[in-house]
């Protein structure tokens, strides 16, 4: 099991296909009140799911959706986040984004939030990740959906930039990184800051007190960026909605048509290249053990081989060590150049994961794998929630693929698994590996020529203390240390102790999800299956929901209880 903090887990491939190629993409009938200028694109499916589009005269994206209930929901996404930071500017793109609650002409400080909150009785949020910008309104009463799209127009274009409502943010800012900072945050900023070398994931190492730059960022640079990447060409809308998504697209033509946008280009993001070369770095951890992560970068998500790739992590995450610990298998999937990582720990993680790729030179993978692969990837996809939470929806996916022209890359996903599967395996059922399937791209991308070796070494007693931590602070940071490091049965000790502690809804489910991670990487599955029911009981996340799923078929298959 890839341990992560809850999320969508995003490992999925650019489907080649056109609409017309794709049987799910259905067509519907063009609405008669179509305003002048805008362009209509052929709609795209996912599984039940219709996103119906067109592009505004000024370049923005929009796509309407419909679903059953009363309450509408608007995410709101600018192609623009942490990538497009420097070393002088790590941070900007979320100060950018805490920019936006400032207030417009017309809308004051906060009042976004108030409004949407108070008023509507509906939830308001936003958040930066490496590649895009995301806004959302949840929930909102249908009829009140035409005055929150022109609010997120209205502040998408025109904010004020009043430096005492900025200068608040920006320690609003700095408080969020003060306490949501952990040593695991370091971590990942070390290991991207190694293997990609031109990149802009390379760039957000923070301070030793957890902090990027963005809180001594003044003014100018914050308005610069929105001005340069907050443009209606920049830009997609989604809206869900009860009522007719032909009447969705005209509010969300009539809210943002008037954006203007800008007579200057986009600025060009550098690509990684060809990697430099097998290359090595090492960093003192506060883990107890070492901990070595073997990283590859990768072709970008709209390239042949994601979803081969995604496949492969499939696999290989069931993969244990010699000793009967899991490898911790990730696989980023992003706009730009992706990462592969196989990981484990302990004094002889560096042999372990020298003789697993050894044996995947050698032998490969089993057709048995790939078979279960495609099936597990290809209904969690399918099955994915259109806005269960909006971090996590079907939706917030379409809005960040759609401002980069990608929104093929969900529509014919399904179909790119099953392609993937069926080319990894010739007529006789054995595994290939010549030029097409997973054991090609096992081959062409993660060969010893391009790996990049990340060692990071324990500096003290890390999670050796036998006595936990006091504050609950401390307790959460020696779990997640323990848990990176292998220390499993210490994890599970300080995750059950956290959950003694009567935590709120949020981080009831996150410790019950990595406790159930744990066991199930450890094949106590009837364990695994009880915290997973056990959080959903508490809020129904999709990353949980396809965790209990996973749980429960590995536990069948354990038993014989399952047809090969």
């Amino acid at each position: 099991m890839v341990i992560r903090p809850i999320s969508l887990v995003s490992v999925l491939a650019l489907s080649a296909s056109a609409v017309s190629q794709n049987p799910y993409a259905q067509a519907v009938n063009p609405s008669s009140q179509q305003q002048p200028g805008v362009e209509k694109l052929a709609p795209v499916q996912v599984g039940e799911f219709i996103f119906h589009r067109t592009i505004l005269p000024n370049g923005v994206r929009a796509l309407a959706v419909q679903d059953t209930g009363e309450t509408a929901s608007v995410f709101v996404v600018i192609a623009a986040g942490n990538r497009d930071e420097s070393p002088a500017t790590s941070g900007l793109a979320h100060l950018t984004e805490h920019a936006l609650y400032t207030g417009t002409p017309t809308t004051g400080a906060d009042e976004h939030d108030r409004i949407v909150k108070q008023e509507l009785g509906a939830e308001s949020n936003a958040f930066t990740r490496d590649d895009y910008t995301l806004y959302y309104d949840h929930g909102i009463p249908a009829d009140a959906l035409q005055r929150v799209l022109e609010m997120e127009a209205d502040r998408m274009a025109n904010l004020t930039f009043d430096e005492a409502p900025v200068l608040h943010e920006r320690e609003r800012l700095r408080l969020e990184e003060k306490h949501t900072w952990r040593p695991s945050t370091t971590r990942e900023e070390q290991l991207e800051s190694a293997v990609y070398r031109r990149e802009g994931y390379r760039v957000g190492l923070r301070d030793e007190n957890g902090h990027t730059k963005a809180p001594g960022i003044e003014l100018g640079p914050i308005k610069e960026f929105y001005q340069t990447y907050y443009r209606p060409d920049n830009a997609a809308v989604v809206v869900v909605t009860p009522d007719d998504p032909q009447r969705a697209l005209r509010q969300i033509a009539k809210a943002f048509g008037e954006w203007k946008a800008p007579k200057m280009a986009l600025p060009n993001r550098v690509g990684e290249g060809e990697p430099l070369g097998a290359r090595s770095a090492r960093f003192e951890s506060e883990l107890a053990r070492d901990r070595v992560e073997f990283c590859w970068v990768v072709p970008p998500r709209a390239h042949k081989d994601s979803a081969s790739l995604a496949l492969l992590a499939r696999m290989l995450d069931r993969r244990d060590t010699s000793a009967g610990d899991p490898f911790q298998v990730s696989y980023y999937e992003r706009q730009g150049s992706g990462m592969f990582i196989i990981a484990a720990t302990g004094e002889n993680a560096y042999k372990e994961l020298e003789a697993l790729c050894k044996s995947l030179d050698e032998t490969g993978v089993k057709a048995e794998e790939i078979t279960n692969a495609v099936r597990e990837e290809r209904d969690r996809f399918l099955n994915l929630p259109l806005r269960a939470r909006p971090y996590f929806s079907l939706a917030a996916d379409m809005g960040r693929m759609a401002v980069y022209n990608e929104e093929q890359w969900i529509a014919g996903y399904h179909l790119r698994i099953d392609e993937a599967g069926k080319s990894s395996l010739g007529p006789d059922g054995k595994v290939r590996t010549d030029s097409a399937g997973v054991g090609a791209a096992l081959k062409r991308w993660l060969n010893p020529k391009r790996r990049v070796i990340v060692h990071f070494a324990p500096s003290g007693d890390g999670v050796a203390a036998i006595e936990l931590p006091e504050k609950t602070k401390d307790l959460a940071v020696y779990a997640q240390e323990a848990m990176e490091a292998g220390e499993y049965q210490k994890a599970v000790v300080a995750y059950t102790e956290l959950l003694n502690r009567n935590p709120d809804k949020m981080n009831t489910v996150i410790y019950l999800y990595y406790l159930g991670s744990l066991h199930m990487d450890h094949k106590h599955y009837d364990e695994a299956i009880a915290d997973f029911e056990k959080a959903l009981k508490v809020v129904d996340y999709p990353a949980v929901r396809d965790a209990l799923e996973e749980a429960e078929r590995l536990r069948d298959d354990a038993l014989g209880l399952r047809d090969k």
